[in-house]
């Protein structure tokens, strides 16, 4: 009995053998067409398999398929969405008895991956066929689904490039070997380039046995992008992956920027160290960035941004608190341009140039940004904050506030409403009590002087050519006492201005400062023309010097004249007094003539509208204003 069932074992052994070694050399070539109908019937795409189809047993079951060929998407220009030199497949030996298939082992070598969206927001590697499935039948529970794959599978790419394409942009990924290692979990080693960047990444996620069970996918990476040090770990989901919720919560840092200057493609000065901590949540088309202490050297970032294109069109909600903010940074961002010889010189101030206020009807927003400690070589900046909203075209700045090291305040309002026909502007701008003698570069030059401003404009059109011709509202400006070092017009290095104070100051060479009583600006603004009606006034205690005007925004040029008188108990040669100053020109170079007659000077300074304004000498103690700076402000009587 028991030779008996020795020679029956023999036997069945050696048949095993026979069958193993027939199989081993047979041609199954013939499946080729069963492969790709089955595909064609699951994904509605046809795979071409071009080469051979080879199955050896020994020493392991192993498939090898070469020159394999998916077709793309129909409405790609691309034939192929995936082509393949070769791919191999190792089955376990056990399984083949068991007829549960289990593969150990798949490797893929030289494989092109060409992945795409278009104008139409259609990814190709969604398969419609799939998704008629999926509506026909919603009820199916993944939970029950089991990839045969072993527990202990590898998976091998080499020589792979992945091409993406979306819209005019592509990108190249060079794949020089991915390893996917099983055990307990998955474990994905990639190393790769993209655009001479070297990537080296470990991939943590899943047994891909256990995947579609699961609904969402564990997933964290490690590793070096170049010379950025990324952290990356995520929940993502396995269906419907761009409509269903996700979150990717990330750490990135970046000591050295060589990596970012070519992903950007701009030459980013060392700032320090970028560090990107926080989190992105996705929820069907809302994503909300939420980064929490991150950091661009000293400067420290933290809040969110909200970015929804849910509606007819998309919209970006933020708020943030920056610290430390170092605006000499950001200065050298700025691209110098060369100036060419041959170039025309502009002679114009105001540009014809279209503004882009169209980019204000494609996105609405609504911001709030708080920026706490600013630092630059000039400006004196220590708080911002900003509140602004754009709705359907129409952008309201509700808050812009500034203080600086002095806890001065600036506060203005805008509002640019594009849905006219010639987009319509409005502004308003308060400041009060600026101390420029505490500025660092103007303390040089000045004592006191504190200065209020107030201006409201409005105005319409395309171009800033347009907005200045258009250009209505009112300006003024009002100075206390203080003390004026005569220098201070060096320092501004304006001719003009030095020989305008020589001109009109009997005094200038008798003392190096001025005792200033007060000043005052007031423009009263209409389709572009600035109009100073005595509205230009400098009072000392020796002489008060006033002047009327016009700035013309439409044609650039000005026309003043300026009037100084003597004060009661000064001892002046009159004949050394000029009795009318007059600056005219274009406004970026003007003139500058001079008369000395003491006598009555009639000067016309209304260039348009056929106004005229006939002034009388300023001189003259008779007519001479007591209180000439309260006059600038309130303006001419007919309009108080």
């Amino acid at each position: 009995m028991k030779k008996y069932t020795k020679y029956s074992l023999v036997s069945l052994i050696s048949l095993i053998l026979l069958i193993l070694i027939i199989i081993n050399f047979t041609n199954i070539n013939f499946t080729k067409s069963y492969i790709s109908e089955a595909i064609n019937n699951t994904l509605g795409r046809q795979l071409d398999l071009n080469g051979d189809i080879k199955l050896k047993l020994f020493p392991a079951p192993n498939l090898i398929v070469k020159n394999i060929q998916f077709q793309n998407a129909n409405w790609s220009e691309i034939d192929h969405m995936l082509e393949a030199d070769s791919i191999s497949i190792k089955i376990s030996l056990q399984s083949l008895f068991t007829g549960n298939v289990k593969i150990t082992e798949i490797k893929f070598d030289g494989f092109k991956v060409n992945l795409e969206k278009n104008n139409g927001e259609e990814f190709n590697w969604e398969f419609s066929a799939l998704k008629n499935k999926e509506n026909e039948n919603n009820e199916v529970s993944t939970s029950k689904t089991e990839l045969p794959f072993d527990t202990n599978v590898k998976i091998v790419l080499t020589n792979i490039t992945v091409n993406y394409k979306e819209r005019k942009r592509e990108h190249k990924v060079i794949i020089k070997e991915l390893v996917l290692e099983e055990n307990k979990k998955t474990e994905i080693g990639i190393k790769a380039e993209y655009e001479d960047i070297p990537i080296n990444l470990k991939i943590n996620t899943a047994q891909i046995n256990n995947m579609l069970a699961l609904g969402q996918i564990p997933v964290e990476i490690e590793g070096e992008l170049g010379d950025i040090d990324l952290h990356l770990k995520t929940m993502l989901p396995v269906e419907n992956i761009n409509k269903k919720q996700a979150e990717l919560k990330f750490d990135i840092k970046a000591k050295k920027l060589s990596t970012l200057n070519k992903l950007i493609h701009i030459d980013v000065p060392k700032i320090g160290e970028i560090v990107l901590k926080g989190k992105a949540l996705k929820e069907n088309e809302k994503i909300t960035l939420i980064l929490d202490n991150t950091s661009v050297g000293d400067t420290e970032i933290n809040g969110e941004i909200k970015y929804d294109k849910s509606g007819k069109i998309p919209e970006i909600i933020s708020q943030l608190n920056i610290k430390n903010l170092n605006l000499n940074t950001i200065e050298k961002f700025s691209k110098k341009e060369e100036v060419r010889n041959d170039q025309p010189v502009k002679t114009d101030l105001f540009s014809t140039e279209p503004l882009v206020f169209e980019y204000l009807k494609q996105l609405n927003a609504n911001v709030d940004i708080n920026i706490d400690g600013i630092t630059h070589k000039v400006l004196e900046f220590k708080e911002i904050k900003l509140q602004a909203k754009l709705e359907d075209g129409v952008l309201n700045i509700n808050k812009f506030y500034l203080k600086n090291i002095r806890n001065e305040e600036l506060n203005a309002k805008a509002r640019i409403n594009t849905q006219k026909t010639h987009p319509e502007v409005n502004i308003i701008l308060v400041t009060e009590n600026l101390q420029l003698d505490k500025n660092d570069t103007l303390k040089k030059y000045l004592s006191g002087a504190n200065t209020n401003i107030k201006m409201n404009i409005d105005s319409k059109g395309k171009s800033v050519k347009q907005l200045m011709n258009h250009l209505n509202g009112q300006l003024i400006i009002k100075v206390g006492k203080g003390e004026l070092d005569d220098s201070l017009l060096k320092f501004i290095s304006s001719n003009i201005l030095t020989d305008l104070v020589n001109a009109i100051n009997p005094i200038a060479d008798k003392s190096n400062t001025t005792n200033l009583e007060c000043a005052a600006i007031r423009f009263d603004i209409k389709d572009g023309l600035l109009t100073a009606d005595k509205g230009i006034v400098m009072q000392t205690d020796k002489i008060q010097i006033i002047s009327s005007g016009i700035i013309n925004l439409k044609n650039e040029t000005l026309e003043f004249g300026i009037r100084p008188q003597a004060r009661e108990g000064v001892e002046l040669n009159l004949n050394s007094l000029a009795s009318m100053v007059k600056l005219s020109g274009n406004i970026t170079d003007p003139e500058i003539t001079m008369s000395i007659k003491d006598t009555a000077v009639v000067y016309s300074y209304f260039a348009t509208g056929g106004a005229t304004f006939i002034a009388k000498s300023l001189y003259d103690t008779a007519t001479r204003d007591k209180s000439p700076c309260e006059t600038a402000i309130l303006g001419p009587v007919e309009t108080r």
